[in-house]
């Protein structure tokens, strides 16, 4: 059978592509859950959810490198995210990207993180890969919707700080879409 040279019915090469960029063992992470955890950043995304709520996300994939919760072990690889639409969506990307630049308050992470910053974290660059952040996770109901939640609060390591990570030059800003 000649199936390299085989052009197939009607076209869709489109989406026949995307098989290329893809593993079969594809799979959503787990979730972090209650504890403190020591993570490394493997990588940042954005994307929009499919129809019909089509919700901007930020995503955090990581490593977990230190763990107190026994069903999150060490090695394992967990994500994060929060959406980008709802009141507290912004504000968790803020702190988070705060933390893993080594900012402890609030406010050297109003004075350092803007949009810009964050929409690079999401870049091909992924200028994260490699940093790490404590996370401690505990569980809640939240005000509104009376729901269970586990509320993630990102803290710096000791002793990192921006100067350990190549801050983006206005150049890197430019070429990912970013005015600089």
């Amino acid at each position: 059978m000649d199936f390299q040279n085989d052009q197939g019915s009607d076209g869709g090469d489109e989406f026949f592509a995307a098989v290329d960029d893809v593993s079969a063992g594809g799979q959503r992470l787990p979730y972090l859950e209650e504890g403190q955890y020591v993570l490394n950043i493997d990588k940042i995304l954005f994307l929009i959810t499919r129809p019909p709520k089509r919700n901007p996300m930020y995503i955090v994939e990581f490593t977990i490198l230190e763990s107190s919760n026994e069903s999150r072990p060490v090695g394992m690889q967990c994500s994060w995210s929060t959406k980008l639409n709802i009141d507290m969506g912004p504000i968790n990307m803020k702190r988070f990207v705060g933390a893993a630049l080594g900012y402890a308050s609030v406010q050297e992470i109003d004075a350092s993180v803007d949009s810009k910053l964050c929409r690079y974290t999401t870049t091909d660059a992924q200028p994260f890969t490699g940093v790490q952040v404590h996370c401690q996770c505990r569980n809640i109901i939240t005000q509104g919707e009376k729901k269970p939640f586990t509320e993630h609060r990102y803290s710096p390591m000791a002793g990192y700080s921006w100067n350990d990570l190549n801050p983006p030059t206005p150049e890197e800003l430019a070429a990912a879409g970013q005015v600089a």
